[in-house]
Formats: C-alpha cells, structure tokens, sequence
C-alpha cells in the first residue's frame, strides 16, 4: 500500500502540467471538470490507503487477510477520518456510535 501512494503522488506530478489550462470554454468546460475530478480520485485513494496502512486489522474495505487476518475491534472499533492539509490527507478517528445493531464479526 506505500508503494500505492508513492505511484499517486507521481501520477498527481505527471499529470499537474497537463492540467494547468485544460480548454477554453466559458459555458461548459469539461476538459477543465474531467481534470478537476481525476484531482479529487487521486487524493481520495490516497486518503483510503493511508487509513488501510494505519489499520492493523482486516475489517471491510481495509480487508488485510495476509498480515492481520482478523478484526481487532479493542483498537479498531472507531471511524477513520481523513481531512485535507497542504502535506497531505491528515488520519484522525471518530468512535462509534452503537444504535439498535451490535457489531459482529461476518461469519458464512
């Protein structure tokens, strides 16, 4: 997964010059939204692998069934929360609010 985010930042550094002044239109400037929008997929899969890196666990879509093959809810059971900073997505964690639904481990 640092591998990943490694090719992200220089994907993001190949990509900056290209998207600089991307079309001329003053109505519909799709040129200029599809490079806004690949922008914001970049960071967003960067904030998702640096939360799946922080996870010692397997749990959902931070699955890691090679070095944690299990949930760790007594350290894991929080909400992972990534906010934007100029060096980069910024982890913090909210706890987790339990409702009518006690969480459990998925069996099949």
């Amino acid at each position: 997964m640092a591998r990943q985010i490694e090719i992200l930042d220089e994907l993001k550094e190949a990509l900056r010059p290209r998207c600089r002044d991307r079309g001329q239109g003053r109505v519909f400037n799709s040129d200029l939204t599809q490079a806004i929008e690949l922008g914001n997929m970049i960071e967003l899969a960067r904030c998702m692998l640096q939360a799946g890196i922080a996870r010692k666990e397997s749990r959902g879509a931070h699955a890691r069934p090679h070095d944690y093959p299990t949930r760790d809810d007594e350290n894991f059971m929080k909400h992972s929360i990534s906010r934007y900073t100029p060096d980069g997505p910024e982890l913090s964690y909210d706890e987790v609010r339990f409702t009518k639904y006690e969480p459990m481990e998925r069996t099949y």
